[in-house]
């Protein structure tokens, strides 16, 4: 009986411990970025509660406001991609986060963390956030970045 209790206790740990809750909004908790992504309505938080590793885009493409607090935490692109693809006249803020490229990121100019398409009329504001990504974010002839504090860095394009 204890065998099984024991054995029970470690497998949840370890369970758990591999699905780490990455974000929440008011008492949802996700495992995954895109997925509060896609579940977030006009006007809420999403709250980042660990680092993230983003290998796959997250596409917002609808209009919406909506800010994401990075609660210090950080989102690390690791993959050849584009994290952020804004697709349409939405108005997302980034507070108190750290943008970074990990090493199986490329440095090509076609992978960045925010690309906001043109004519799309997007808002972007980055407040209180860092980024050392080779390329932080393409804008588009009609959008708009806000930035207030923070530092932003990079080897080639930078912001």
């Amino acid at each position: 009986m204890k065998k099984t209790l024991l054995l029970f206790a470690f497998l949840s740990i370890i369970t758990f411990g591999l699905n780490a809750q990455v974000a929440r909004i008011g008492s949802t908790n996700y495992y995954a970025l895109a997925n509060a992504f896609n579940a977030v309505r006009n006007g809420e938080t999403i709250v980042l509660l660990s680092n993230v590793t983003q290998t796959s885009q997250i596409t917002i493409n609808r209009a919406i406001s909506f800010v994401v607090d990075g609660n210090g935490k950080s989102i690390t692109r690791n993959a050849n991609i584009t994290v952020f693809n804004v697709s349409a006249a939405s108005k997302v803020t980034f507070q108190n986060t750290t943008f970074l490229r990990g090493s199986s990121a490329s440095t090509g100019t076609s992978y960045r963390m925010f690309y906001l398409q043109d004519s799309k009329k997007a808002k972007l504001t980055l407040k209180n956030c860092k980024s050392s990504d080779y390329n932080t974010l393409y804008v588009g002839t009609t959008d708009t970045v806000n930035i207030d504090g923070g530092t932003f860095s990079g080897t080639y394009l930078g912001v």
